[in-house]
């Protein structure tokens, strides 16, 4: 199949390919990015594992094909119809929908964009008392950050966060295109919520990646709340979007 990739957790996908035995024996990339002293390996990387060199979408391929054997684990709604109400937790599910970022994380995603030019411009200088810029910068400059996705395409909605260091080529523009065109997602199920409301996600705990104390702490100002959504709603680790 000829996909084009928009999202891919590595992490995640080499996890459970191995599961899988896809790819048994010590896996090494042979193709570094030096720049990056952590985070992902970049999609075009090579994994020398058991004699073969297999990049990551090709891993991904091997998976996806392996999957199709696990009929217990493994939901294709490209090919069936099983219902979503009953996927099961730790399954993994393949479906065709729509998503969206949701509008509170809009200021976020500015910030965290124009942060440097803000700095560059002298914007960024705490006055006295206040937080210092470089604590702000540091902030918004973490590669483990992660943004909220609601995806549809299911009876019910699918909630997922994105690792803002997996998109294709570290492009996190892309983000507006998946929510103007439908894609493929392939995600595992974490858990289903079925409370009125629901905390899906805390810009303070999951962008930020402030401790617990540190949150008490923060004054949660605008574009700084809580997301809560009405349920029900499953929650799901994101593994890939692709066209």
């Amino acid at each position: 199949m000829f996909r084009s990739f928009v999202y891919i957790n590595e992490d995640a996908l080499r996890r459970y390919a191995e599961q899988l035995a896809i790819g048994v024996g010590k896996m090494t990339a042979r193709k570094v990015n030096l720049a990056a002293k952590a985070g992902p390996v970049q999609a075009g990387a090579e994994f020398e594992s058991g004699g073969r060199n297999l990049s990551l979408t090709h891993l991904y391929d091997e998976f996806e094909n392996a999957l199709k054997g696990q009929t217990d684990e493994y939901f294709d709604f490209l090919t069936d119809s099983p219902d979503p109400r009953t996927l099961p937790p730790m399954s993994i599910v393949r479906f065709r929908g729509t998503a969206e970022v949701p509008e509170q994380f809009d200021a976020i995603a500015m910030m965290r964009q124009y942060a440097p030019m803000l700095d560059e411009a002298g914007m960024l200088e705490a006055e006295d008392g206040g937080v210092p810029k470089e604590f702000l910068l540091s902030l918004f400059a973490k590669k483990d950050a992660y943004a909220p996705l609601m995806i549809n395409g299911l009876d019910l909605p699918v909630f997922s966060k994105l690792g803002m260091a997996y998109f294709a080529e570290g492009d996190i523009s892309l983000l507006e295109e998946i929510e103007s065109e439908e894609a493929v997602f392939l995600f595992k199920v974490l858990s289903h919520c079925n409370d009125e409301q629901i905390v899906v996600y805390d810009p303070l705990r999951d962008f930020m990646k402030l401790n617990r104390a540190a949150r008490r702490r923060m004054d949660r100002s605008s574009g700084l709340e809580e997301i809560r959504i009405a349920g029900p709603v499953i929650k799901g680790e994101l593994i890939a979007i692709y066209h």
